[in-house]
């Protein structure tokens, strides 16, 4: 690292410990300083890193990433899970690609790496493979002041897709998405229970009822800023959240779920 100043906040909820130092072992080969700050119930039995911070909590994990990132210091904030590597370099690569644009309002992604094939071309959309509707991507590197301004986790979800509605809302304020084609990120564990619980029941439900509709907007919504894209099954992707952001409170916010709660504290 090349000072102390933290260039770079990876902020996750996570519980698979034993992955935790395969994790941060990928990230050696960077220059970038960064830290990561991990939130979640389960104890990590090791001494972690000075630069690798966790924070004990029993609420629900879309708040716990809250969590993490209210306690992010860095210039930017990067969502990671626990169960993944980043190839050499890769934040070193993707702080370059976000410079290189001189603008705030811009997301780096990485390629998404899965059982030894690059999946970025079918899992980078909103909808899965329809390169129409809005791109999406892996970690999201972001300015720290562009998160705040957007405002957060909606306390509405759960478990997952809140970084989905994250992507949504930078459009929303005219931002956009650039993937950095030389980082990636190799999921390095395949079992999907928490998606499979929670995903496609609750969270993915949630995030469409935000950003599609299948019937004319209600009375009242603005539409002005007019449509991301159009499917014939799938229905109409608005570039207005057709509800608005609620975002956590700070009371009670380390040991209590705010909003849905499914089977958390």
């Amino acid at each position: 690292m090349m000072d102390n100043k933290v260039t770079i906040s990876i902020i996750g909820q996570c519980i698979h410990t034993e992955h935790w130092m395969g994790l941060y072992e990928s990230l050696a080969s960077n220059e970038v300083p960064f830290e990561i700050i991990f939130v979640g119930h389960k104890v990590p039995e090791f001494t972690l890193p000075d630069n690798f911070h966790f924070i004990y909590s029993e609420v629900k994990p879309a708040q716990c990433t809250e969590i993490a990132s209210r306690y992010a210091v860095g210039e930017f904030i990067m969502n990671t899970g626990d169960d993944y590597i980043f190839s050499e370099h890769a934040l070193d690569k993707m702080v370059e690609l976000h410079r290189s644009y001189d603008c705030d309002k811009i997301m780096i992604t990485a390629r998404y790496i899965l059982d030894g094939k690059d999946w970025t071309g079918e899992a980078d959309y909103f909808w899965w493979g329809i390169p129409q509707s809005p791109r999406l991507g892996m970690g999201g590197l972001i300015k720290k002041s562009t998160w705040d301004q957007i405002g957060g986790v909606d306390r509405r979800f759960t478990a997952l897709c809140w970084d989905i509605d994250i992507i949504m809302r930078l459009y929303e304020i005219g931002g956009a998405v650039a993937l950095c084609q030389d980082a990636s990120m190799e999921e390095i564990v395949t079992q999907r229970r928490l998606y499979a619980e929670f995903g496609t029941s609750v969270d993915r439900p949630l995030l469409d009822w935000l950003w599609v509709r299948h019937t004319p907007p209600p009375e009242g919504t603005d539409f002005t800023l007019g449509i991301h894209c159009k499917h014939k099954e799938k229905g109409v992707i608005s570039r207005t959240r057709l509800s608005p952001f609620i975002p956590f409170e700070d009371r009670h916010l380390l040991t209590r779920s705010q909003g849905p709660k499914g089977r958390w504290r």
